[in-house]
């Protein structure tokens, strides 16, 4: 049964991986384009870019993209405070969250121990089915201004802010570089949502 699904999973994968190169998120058409990996064929030139990125694959409900634009820390504290402890609420919405809990499906599937990744991913979709995300960033985007910011830890960030259709008031994003200078997102915030801090509330914290 084990190896049925994790056979599954990696058709999944697969699948995900042929469907997002086939989207948006990819360098334009007419761009030099010598990625070796999807992940490399990701348009994370400039904060703005990555937001963009970030945005599509959100749009499409693409949410292993999603996952690989985040930055490594914020993929760190979101395992650490939501996967680790099999509790979502920092993640998605609280009925979703319960729905979770009750899906057995779903335990069978953590049992498994999966990649962070797929788990992200399938929780974010079930969420999304349930209309019940913690900030929805499906809607349309339109970046209105970047400035300069940091992190929790004083390292230079960019804050990218836009506005979402469907989210209230601006969406923050804060974009830093990974070791090959490449942008990716550090953390969300809508504070007309009450959100302050997605994918995880210890990001926006004093270390």
């Amino acid at each position: 049964m084990k190896e049925h699904t994790q056979l599954i999973t990696i058709i999944l994968a697969v699948l995900l991986v042929t469907l997002a190169c086939q989207s948006g998120g990819m360098l334009e058409s007419g761009e030099e384009n010598d990625a070796r990996t999807y992940y490399e064929s990701l348009n994370l030139e400039t904060p703005e870019d990555a937001v963009q990125t970030f945005a599509k694959a959100f749009q499409r409900e693409d949410f292993m993209t999603v996952y690989l634009v985040l930055d490594v820390e914020a993929q760190r504290l979101l395992r650490m405070e939501n996967v680790q402890t099999f509790s979502w609420r920092h993640l998605i919405g609280e009925d979703a969250d319960e729905g979770l809990m009750d899906d057995l499906d779903f335990r069978e599937m953590f049992n498994t121990q999966m990649d962070s990744w797929y788990f992200f991913d399938q929780i974010m979709l079930y969420a999304a089915k349930e209309d019940d995300l913690l900030i929805d960033l499906r809607g349309v985007l339109d970046i209105l201004r970047s400035k300069d910011s940091e992190t929790r830890d004083g390292e230079q960030a960019v804050d990218v802010i836009a506005d979402v259709d469907g989210v209230s008031g601006e969406v923050v994003f804060r974009m830093v570089t990974d070791r090959d200078s490449r942008w990716r997102v550090y953390l969300v915030s809508a504070p007309d949502e009450g959100v302050d801090s997605w994918p995880s509330t210890v990001l926006n914290e004093s270390p």
